[in-house]
């Protein structure tokens, strides 16, 4: 199997939130296709499992457009311009939840999907406290801090009630490994 060559032309077309990217490639049959892509090229997210200090899960309970009805997420969101990956899911824990920690562990990265040309990086938070400050959200997100058990954490994911698996299943392992010194 080949790799395709991207061609010109590219087109970044802006709807709403979302930044559209047409990309044309040469096929390896000598053809050539388009395919419209979201998010801009080298655009990184964050998103944190966040643990208080007695291992409930922090989640950020909100109305999801797509399928249009309330589901709980990881906190997280776009990294800012120059900002390290470290500060932006160290700002996006405080700014959604209200909670922080100085105890982050790098997961790994994953893509949301092959329509996607963002990366997504993945953290596990230990010992979340509240600030003493509150949420401050952006003007479209309205959040409920909601608290999960490991287990109910992991049942709701499997019920499709957590939209974003991909960071559950790179923190699968450790969450496994802290229920396991929790019952020692």
């Amino acid at each position: 199997m080949q790799s395709w060559k991207r061609i010109d032309p590219t087109a970044t077309t802006q709807v709403g939130h979302r930044t559209i990217i047409s990309k044309t490639f040469l096929m390896p049959d000598a053809s050539t296709a388009q395919f419209e892509n979201y998010d801009l090229e080298g655009q990184e997210y964050v998103a944190v499992i966040a643990l208080t200090e007695d291992n409930k899960v922090i989640t950020a309970l909100q109305f999801r457009s797509g399928p249009e009805r309330m589901m709980y997420e990881l906190p997280g969101g776009g990294v800012d311009g120059n900002e390290s990956l470290d500060r932006a899911v160290y700002r996006e824990l405080l700014e959604e939840t209200g909670y922080e920690s100085h105890e982050f562990t790098y997961l790994g990265f994953a893509h949301k999907d092959s329509l996607f040309n963002a990366t997504h990086h993945y953290y596990l938070a230990r010992n979340c406290k509240q600030s003493g400050n509150s949420q401050e959200l952006d003007l479209d997100e309205h959040i409920e801090v909601t608290l999960l058990s490991i287990d109910g954490f992991i049942k709701e994911a499997k019920l499709g009630n957590i939209s974003d698996t991909s960071g559950i299943f790179l923190g699968y392992d450790q969450l496994k490994l802290i229920q396991e010194e929790m019952h020692a």
